[in-house]
C-alpha cells in the first residue's frame, strides 16, 4: 500500500540510503578518533625520545686554507 505516493521499493530504497550514509559518517568518526590517537602515540613518542643531550660532540676542523689555483 502506497504511503503518500512513495512505493514500498521506493521506502526501501531510502531506507538503504540512509542506512549507508549513518554508516559512512560512523565510520568516518571512528577513522579520525583513530587518527587522533595515533597523532597522540606518536608526539609522545618524539617527546620521549626528545634528548637534552647531543647524539655526538661536535669536533673542531682544523683550518685549512684553500688551495690556489696554479696557471699554466
Amino acid at each position: 500500500m502506497p504511503l503518500v505516493g512513495i512505493t514500498r521499493s521506493g521506502l526501501l530504497a531510502i531506507a538503504g540510503a540512509v542506512f549507508l550514509l549513518w554508516t559512512c559518517v560512523v565510520g568516518e568518526h571512528s577513522a579520525m578518533q583513530r587518527a587522533y590517537a595515533d597523532r597522540e602515540a606518536v608526539m609522545k613518542t618524539l617527546r620521549q625520545n626528545r634528548s637534552t643531550v647531543p647524539v655526538a660532540v661536535p669536533r673542531s676542523l682544523p683550518m685549512r686554507h684553500p688551495e690556489r689555483p696554479v696557471a699554466g
